[in-house]
């Protein structure tokens, strides 16, 4: 099997199924968004700690919370994400099979040229 790039990121090998790309999607739609949750939450975290203490309101935990519940819905979501990029990938597939049996075999139709003499 030869990998491909795909638009979306994820490496897609010919002949790999549309499950298995989508299971791949949402791997790496998961691993960002945790990425995003962890990093955004340091940095709220250490600017609170380092102006205000312990004293105060700790606003960070709002940043927490909303990067928290994307990653969350990821996780507990996870059947219907994948099944629905299964969907999309398979009609993208399908489309891309119906334009190609439409499109005349190379020289099949091709117009006669001039003749020689």
């Amino acid at each position: 099997m030869r990998a491909v790039a795909s638009n979306s990121g994820v490496p897609a090998t010919l002949g790999s199924s549309a499950a298995s790309q989508a299971l791949a999607e949402w791997h790496k739609d998961r691993r960002e968004a945790l990425w995003t949750f962890l990093s955004a939450s340091l940095i709220c975290w250490v600017i609170w700690l380092g102006t205000s203490g312990t004293d105060g309101f700790p606003w960070p935990i709002f940043v927490s919370l909303g990067t928290g519940l994307h990653v969350g819905r990821l996780q507990v979501m996870k059947s219907s994400i994948v099944s629905a990029e299964t969907a999309r990938l398979e009609r993208k597939q399908a489309a891309r099979e119906l334009k190609a049996a439409q499109r005349p075999a190379d020289g099949a139709q091709a117009e006669p040229g001039p003749s020689a003499p």
